[in-house]
C-alpha cells in the first residue's frame, strides 16, 4: 500500500500530528509510537489509513507489525515445512517491540 500510495507515513512529534489533525478535521489520523528494545523508533502517523477501503484495511491490520518493523509487508510463505516465524513475530511476540497509538478526540 505504500508502494501503491494509499499510505505515507508521515514522521513527526506530537505537536506536528496535532497541528495536521486540527488542519484536517476529515480526514483523521491515528498516531502511533514504536519501541523497540525500550527506546522510541518512529512516532507519527499513517495519512491515509482512514481512508482505505476494507480490503486494504484488513490487509495493513494483518501486515501491521511489519509496516513498523520492516517499513512494509513481509510476505512469507507460513506453510512452508522450515518456516519458524519472522524476526518481527519475535520480536513483538517477545516483548521486545511494541506499538501504541491513540487518537485526537
Amino acid at each position: 500500500m505504500l508502494k501503491e500510495e494509499k499510505l505515507e507515513w508521515i514522521e513527526c512529534d506530537l505537536n506536528e500530528w496535532r497541528n495536521h489533525v486540527e488542519d484536517n478535521f476529515y480526514d483523521p489520523a491515528k498516531y502511533y509510537i514504536y519501541r523497540y528494545d525500550g527506546g522510541i523508533r518512529k512516532q507519527g502517523f499513517y495519512k491515509g489509513e482512514m481512508k482505505l477501503d476494507p480490503t486494504h484495511q484488513r490487509h495493513f491490520e494483518k501486515y501491521f507489525d511489519d509496516y513498523f518493523y520492516y517499513g512494509s509487508p513481509n510476505y512469507q510463505d507460513e506453510n512452508h515445512p522450515n518456516a519458524d516465524g519472522s524476526e518481527c513475530e519475535m520480536a513483538f511476540g517477545g516483548g521486545a517491540a511494541q506499538v501504541s497509538s491513540f487518537e485526537w478526540d
